[in-house]
């Protein structure tokens, strides 16, 4: 038969235009865009009119206008469009008709074909709902095999936004719309990222703000320390210092005096030095010359008459030192004037009652005491036996037969028991954690020794008693009334006395705390340890009178 006449699209196949290329198809020449080009620039470009150009190419654009953007190889007519042929029908036997049909339902199989569109519909639906591009009803629904609520854009369905399928004139308000959804998600990240810089900011004065207030209180500190003048911290025993919470207002704290008088600071003073005097002159050759201030406020309590020592534990206000106990206004006033030379405690240097001392080169002669004190503190010093106040005997019980004595251990919850094993050898003692002795004596699911064993000692008073009870009455004989005063505690590990101070009492248990010369401080139960009181052994307190109720077990801690 005869071939097929060919019409221009062959002709647009055959050549393969590429982008920006005029080629001639049925007669008439047609321009190839490049990307992203629009119709005026087409025409500027060819040197033809705009109005023209949108004559011969509405009918392939139906939207088309003169500022629409052009998709990269679009086909621009530039004459009048040139007609499409008719293919001419060739006689086709009913055999080949029917084979051809048959290939044709073989290879397309339609409930597969229509299920692919379905599918695809479904996927560009729920992509434009993510997007936020869709129109109607977010939730798309499906009724049987057909899509309810297609999603729409610019009046058109959302499968016509495919590229091959978009209009080039329709891109710009595409593009427009999708902006106006997406703005005001754009705005809000921008005021938050706003929000958080000035936050950031803020955040950033008031971490320099508080770091320069630091830096000014330390070198405050720092200069109030080199020319000796005493702040709040100055004192290793005010609250702030204190290993233990701040004491109630019910809880006695140093007597204030007021203003301290010149006759006052120099009799503190003049003690002072006397005591190191005392020091150097008995120290053996090549002995370090720095005395610990716990040491000479236990020297001072041993050879100063009352008043100078009560005064040297109050609290008075100093008009050029400020507010501090009287020991400490004393030591400032010393140093500053070079009659004493300072070395501070390595770990709270701010703290005067902390360093070591010795005379300094301004110290010049110390005038001595009258000769009844000087013979007196002479006598004390060399009675080893002053102011001692021995450990006592604790005897406990746990069970029905196991018996022993309470020590001390070597900190806070380390008690011991001492106790002959039954059916051991006659006189060996063993020693054992109190925990373990309440565990021998049957009691060791409830690990509480202070209310598993009980005192059996001499005193009547506390027969039977819990020992934690019994220890908590001992200690509240002395409460309070003992804060302040200096004392020394033995070590019978090392076999020496360490000089301290005792800072604070803890009503609940009957404890005191104790700080050493190191600024160590430890919570130890008097009445278990055998201490020197150098201004002499404390006297013991009246009980005291419980609340109505029988209360009166707990209570804040007192100290200074």
């Amino acid at each position: 038969g005869a071939g097929a006449a060919r019409t221009w699209e062959d002709e647009a196949e055959e050549l393969d235009p590429q982008p920006g290329d005029t080629i001639t198809l049925g007669g008439v020449d047609a321009y190839y865009t490049k990307g992203s080009m629009k119709l005026d620039e087409v025409a500027e470009k060819l040197g033809l009119d705009v109005g023209e150009l949108l004559s011969w190419n509405k009918p392939d654009l139906p939207g088309l206008h003169a500022k629409a953007y052009l998709l990269e190889r679009t086909r621009v007519w530039l004459g009048p469009r040139p007609p499409t042929p008719e293919p001419a029908s060739a006689p086709v036997s009913t055999a080949v008709s029917n084979a051809v049909s048959n290939a044709t339902e073989q290879l397309v199989d339609p409930e597969a074909e229509r299920k692919r569109r379905d599918e695809e519909l479904l996927a560009a639906a729920q992509a434009a709902q993510n997007a936020g591009i869709a129109k109607g009803p977010r939730d798309g629904a499906l009724l049987g095999d057909e899509c309810v609520d297609e999603p729409m854009v610019l009046g058109r369905p959302l499968k016509g936004l495919r590229q091959k399928d978009i209009d080039p004139t329709e891109r710009e308000a595409i593009m427009a719309e999708m902006f106006k959804r997406v703005r005001p998600f754009l705005e809000r990240n921008i005021e938050k990222a706003a929000e958080r810089a000035r936050a950031r900011v803020k955040e950033e004065e008031e971490e320099n703000a508080e770091r320069a207030k630091q830096e000014q209180i330390r070198a405050e500190r720092l200069l109030r320390r080199t020319e000796g003048i005493p702040v709040h911290l100055l004192s290793a025993t005010a609250s702030d210092f204190r290993s233990t919470a701040k004491a109630s207002s019910s809880a006695p704290a140093a007597p204030y005096g007021g203003e301290i008088t010149d006759a006052q600071m120099a009799e503190l003073e003049l003690e002072i030095l006397r005591t190191l005097r005392a020091a150097a002159s008995g120290r053996a050759p090549g002995a370090d010359a720095l005395v610990p201030a716990a040491n000479v406020k236990v020297s001072m309590a041993r050879r100063a008459r009352p008043e100078i020592i009560t005064a040297s534990r109050t609290r008075w206000d100093h008009a050029e030192l400020g507010d501090a106990l009287g020991f400490v206004l004393a030591v400032c006033a010393l140093d500053r004037a070079d009659k004493i030379t300072l070395r501070r405690n390595e770990k709270h240097p701010e703290a005067v009652d902390l360093a070591s001392l010795k005379l300094g080169p301004n110290a010049g002669d110390v005038a001595p005491d009258t000769e009844e004190t000087e013979a007196r503190a002479a006598a004390l010093e060399k009675d080893a036996d002053h102011g001692v106040l021995s450990a006592r005997d604790v005897a406990v019980s746990c069970g029905d037969d196991l018996v022993g004595t309470l020590t001390p251990g070597g900190k806070r919850g380390d008690e011991q028991v001492r106790y002959v094993p039954k059916g051991g050898t006659e006189g060996k003692e063993l020693v054992v954690p109190a925990t373990e002795f309440e565990r021998l004596g049957g009691r060791g699911s409830t690990r509480k020794w202070r209310q598993s064993l009980r005192f059996v000692g001499d005193d009547d008073e506390f027969k039977n008693l819990p020992v934690g009870k019994y220890l908590r009455e001992i200690g509240a004989s002395y409460r309070d009334a003992v804060v302040g005063r200096a004392l020394e505690v033995f070590h019978p590990t090392e076999g020496t006395y360490y000089a301290g101070e005792v800072t604070s009492y803890k009503p609940e248990s009957g404890e005191h705390e104790v700080m050493y010369a190191d600024g160590n401080r430890e919570w130890l139960y008097l009445c278990l340890q055998s201490t020197r009181w150098p201004d002499g052994v404390p006297e013991r307190l009246p009980p005291e009178e419980k609340p109505p109720g029988g209360g009166g077990g707990g209570g804040s801690k007192s100290g200074r």
